[in-house]
């Protein structure tokens, strides 16, 4: 967790060059003013949250067998240096604000966790989902202020809901469970969010 003043000072002075090389490749001057746009934006909305985590979760391509293969785990994937990036910060209240840029602003509250069939291929449905399945298996849940910008056209094929979803995750494990929560099982909350939330087919 780190001060949004800190954050947006060290982006601009190039301390994390060497990551946003390791990440992107030789265009991390344009990955800088996307992470300082979000920075800037998330500030401007919702200028009570100053201490937050920011956090990067790549797409994936199906090399070798597609979504179905997954369900019995026989597919070769891999991920790509495009992704959806997120900031994410604790909110008081049981509530959400969650905004990906270039789409309005959606603010949920969460005290009931059932899932809901007409939110099923929705952002909406992939939250509902994350915060039904930490509460199940027992971890923290809180409220949450989550913007993302996503380098993920939808309907590419690079699974840009499964980015969200993993995005959604690790803020949760980052903000409420002091990154406890191993790879593996973020994963496999994730793909249960995907089947019996998003109702991924």
């Amino acid at each position: 967790m780190r001060h949004i003043d800190e954050l947006i000072r060290d982006i601009r002075d190039g301390t994390f060059d060497a990551q946003l090389t390791s990440l992107y490749g030789g265009d991390f001057f344009e990955q800088r003013n996307r992470y300082l746009h979000l920075l800037f934006t998330f500030s401007k909305r919702v200028p009570e949250c100053t201490k937050m985590a920011l956090i990067s979760s790549p797409c994936k391509v199906d090399l070798l067998g597609g979504y179905e293969a997954r369900q019995s785990d026989k597919a070769v994937t891999m991920a790509a240096n495009v992704d959806c990036i997120g900031i994410a910060a604790k909110l008081p209240a049981r509530n959400v604000l969650f905004r990906s840029l270039g789409f309005p602003m959606m603010n949920m509250n969460l005290d009931g966790f059932l899932r809901r069939r007409q939110e099923a291929h929705s952002p909406r449905a992939i939250i509902r989902g994350i915060y039904s399945r930490f509460n199940y298996l027992g971890y923290n849940v809180g409220g949450m202020a989550l913007f993302t910008h996503s380098g993920i056209t939808s309907g590419a094929g690079l699974s840009s809901s499964t980015s969200v979803s993993v995005l959604m995750a690790m803020a949760m494990n980052v903000l409420y469970n002091d990154s406890s929560i191993s790879t593996d099982e973020l994963y496999r909350i994730t793909h249960w969010v995907e089947n019996n939330c998003f109702m991924k087919s």
